[in-house]
């Protein structure tokens, strides 16, 4: 096995789910043992047989709590979903799967930024998609990340974008009263913080109104439905944003896939240059009304369960095959140069990816757990060192 990817042959194409092997040589001390997971079996070419990519085992609920303090939460690989609260709606509205809430978006999928839209209804604010009701108000959808920052949770951050879904000016008076009710858990400013400044806290993301000074991390634009990436500044930091989502038909999947992986390694060629590596935020989601729906989008057509031949796999599919490739090759670059030791919860021996310079990455899914793996592939980058 070579490279901070094993990859082993598997001439049949059996799936294996889980191995206890040696650390790799790469990525953590060879002297310690590791129980790794394989996180998918990616199928390079048909016929050929399948391309089998290991990645260490990781604590989702827990995985940035071997991180140290220091680590900037700019330059992590962090997984998130798109409409976190948007499980209703039928196949129009639906984003995420209903038997999976935000409470095992974040223990069990290790989901680190979460995609809260709220309307203001009678004074309440509510969360919607669009015009469609998701039946939850702000307060307890709060609550979820509260529970789990207090709990299991204490030593991870969670960012939380908050989107305005309505235009009515009283939107950020009645959001700051109910963040007010635990502003000790909050961290409203436009900076990006370290991890030891914000563990067991909720990280705002402001994508709403204010009347002064911004509430929290605040992109100064968005335009909607770019069809190209577009660079801006977050919290002080460059920045690119891929929100690609009205589609047109799902025969634009591979498009829209391209474009995700297009900012891995970043940036695209359309865009200015950086002095320094930009953070990256991007959407997998996308959406058409009758032609597209969300789960089509994510998960595709008869793939896998019908055929992996003749089946048309979504954009979960197709970008983690596209981060399995690009890991494995060592187009991702930028790792840090510690010694790879992921380190026990709070020691603060961990091995960062390198800040300063170096930009993470922000992913943003619909139903996430599909196919399976992606979530726990862009995890363990953070922990693998090249």
């Amino acid at each position: 096995m070579e490279g901070s990817y094993a990859a082993a042959r598997d001439e049949r194409g059996s799936a294996i789910s889980r191995l206890a092997t040696g650390a790799f040589r790469d990525g953590c001390r060879e002297q310690r043992k590791s129980e790794l997971t394989l996180s998918r079996i990616c199928q390079r070419s048909k016929g050929k047989g399948y391309t089998l990519t290991f990645v260490p085992r990781v604590d989702t609920p827990r995985w940035m709590a071997s991180l140290p303090n220091e680590t900037s939460l700019a330059s992590l690989y962090i997984p998130g979903t798109h409409e976190s609260l948007a499980f209703y709606g039928g196949p129009i509205s639906t984003c995420q799967t209903s038997n999976l809430p935000i409470s095992a978006q974040l223990a069990k999928g290790g989901v680190r930024f979460l995609d809260y839209r709220f309307s203001l209804k009678g004074g309440v604010l509510k969360a919607y998609h669009g015009i469609q009701n998701e039946y939850v108000d702000a307060e307890e959808a709060f609550g979820y990340v509260y529970r789990f920052l207090d709990g299991e949770g204490k030593g991870e951050a969670v960012i939380i974008s908050v989107k305005q879904e309505n235009g009515t000016p009283a939107f950020e008076t009645a959001l700051n009263k109910l963040l007010d009710k635990r502003l000790d858990l909050w961290y409203r400013e436009d900076r990006w913080p370290t991890l030891g400044e914000v563990r067991g806290r909720a990280v705002m993301f402001c994508r709403f109104g204010f009347e002064s000074s911004p509430n929290g991390l605040h992109p100064p634009i968005w335009p909607n439905n770019s069809t190209e990436a577009f660079a801006t500044t977050i919290g002080g930091r460059d920045c690119v944003i891929q929100d690609w989502y009205s589609i047109g038909s799902f025969l634009r999947i591979p498009e829209k896939a391209a474009l995700v992986l297009s900012l891995v390694p970043p940036p695209p060629s359309s865009l200015p240059p950086f002095e320094n590596r930009p953070i990256r935020i991007s959407f997998l989601s996308g959406a058409t009304l009758l032609v597209a729906f969300p789960y089509i989008v994510a998960k595709g057509l008869g793939y896998p369960a019908v055929s992996s031949l003749f089946g048309f796999p979504g954009v979960n599919q197709r970008v983690l095959d596209g981060l399995l490739a690009r890991g494995a090759l060592g187009e991702e670059p930028g790792w840090s140069k510690g010694d790879g030791d992921i380190g026990k919860e709070g020691d603060g021996q961990g091995a960062p990816r390198s800040e300063g310079a170096e930009g993470g990455m922000i992913l943003l899914t619909d139903f996430w757990e599909f196919p399976g793996g992606l979530n726990e592939l862009f995890i363990a980058w953070n922990m693998v060192q090249r």
